[in-house]
């Protein structure tokens, strides 16, 4: 038998070996080949919101006003079916037919390897992702084994095997009374934490003890994830009260979108293709659509995504967003109207048809795109 070969790839390779924007399943959370944590102290609604993520997977309908894909799913509880069901039919999951469950103690005693060597073959056949709820229980591990790099690597290593396979993981872990930093305050040894991509930070927002509100704080891998999100559940699910991050960054991505969409109706994807930063998805929707500069139309589902196109403007620049992005000149001016040629790198053009995507009536302002 022949000794195992080292394969060397050239930087080059990943050209065409990754795409060059991430195919998400949950846009900037979850995404096929990546392992996504959501860490949180115990009873405070990580499977209510795990089950509402797989739910909106299925359905192919939009969670946290991010676009989602439509997959299936093998989900791996440590709940008895007396328990799980309640998460699953406010998730609108027990119907689901492309939702297999895996109960913690219908497999123990089965070792955690194949256990997921068998989980990872069925997520292939099925074109479905895996969760995990929670990780730690569900490998079996206890005590300070726990706290054992060595044993945390050994759970981890199916995981990541799977996710390079091509599998999206969530995994659901248990956070330290004491709390820390995302990446820190899950239980367990660091080791866990340096295996995974996205780490959410599932908590009470400060000086709020009760209550539907939760904060996500996050350590990701990804510049598009968002680094605070504030949410709460209400009867039609969660919804985004407000999202932080790099102000300025956006501010200046929100500024390219601007020139970038001009008087066309593009995807996120086309729009991504053009500017380049990973940050366009939350320029989009926190600043642009907020500051009610552009609007959308489509589902955000597989074959009907989200289309964006600028509403057009007959006044002065509403907010500096606008102005800055040095994107619209108002053709108001004797030169235009006069028909003289515009200066150079100008052109000009028409903002829409006078309705926009989203059925709202346009105004018909001319005006010269800045390229």
């Amino acid at each position: 038998m022949s000794a195992p070969v080292v394969r060397f790839h050239p930087a080059s390779e990943l050209r065409d070996m990754v795409a060059p924007t991430v195919d998400w399943i949950i846009e900037d959370l979850v995404a096929p080949g990546v392992i996504t944590s959501l860490d949180g102290w115990l009873r405070l609604g990580k499977t209510s919101f795990m089950t509402a993520a797989v739910g909106a997977i299925l359905h192919g309908c939009a969670f946290l006003e991010r676009t989602t894909r439509k997959t299936g799913a093998v989900y791996l509880t440590e709940q008895t079916p007396v328990t799980f069901r309640e998460p699953l039919a406010q998730a609108e999951l027990l119907e689901e037919n492309d939702l297999l469950i895996v109960f913690r103690h219908e497999v123990a005693g089965i070792p955690w390897r194949t256990v997921m060597s068998q989980v990872t073959t069925e997520c292939l056949r099925r074109n479905a992702g895996l969760v995990i709820d929670t990780l730690h229980q569900f490998a079996g591990l206890k005590g300070d084994a726990s706290n054992d790099e060595g044993s945390a690597l050994e759970v981890m290593g199916p995981v990541q095997d799977a996710a390079a396979k091509g599998i999206w993981v969530l995994v659901g872990r248990h956070e330290r009374k004491a709390g820390g930093e995302p990446g820190e305050a899950a239980r367990g040894s660091s080791a866990t934490a340096g295996a995974i991509d996205i780490i959410l930070s599932f908590r009470r927002p400060k000086g709020e003890p009760t209550g539907s509100r939760r904060e996500i704080v996050s350590l990701s891998r990804f510049a598009s994830t968002p680094e605070k999100l504030l949410i709460d559940l209400g009867p039609h699910g969660y919804r985004v009260i407000e999202t932080g991050g790099a102000d300025g960054d956006l501010q200046a991505v929100a500024a390219r979108v601007l020139r970038v969409l001009g008087d066309r109706v593009m995807t996120e994807p086309e729009i991504r293709t053009k500017e380049g930063s990973t940050l366009v998805p939350r320029a989009i929707r926190e600043v642009l659509l907020k500051e009610n500069l552009i609007a959308v139309s489509g589902k955000g589902v597989k074959g009907d995504p989200f289309r964006y196109q600028r509403l057009s403007r007959s006044f002065s620049f509403p907010n500096d967003i606008e102005r800055e992005s040095e994107m619209v000149v108002r053709n108001e001016q004797p030169e235009s109207r006069s028909g003289s040629p515009l200066p150079k790198g100008r052109e000009r053009g028409r903002a829409g048809d006078g309705s926009s995507p989203n059925g709202r009536t346009l105004r018909q302002a001319p005006f010269e795109v800045v390229r």
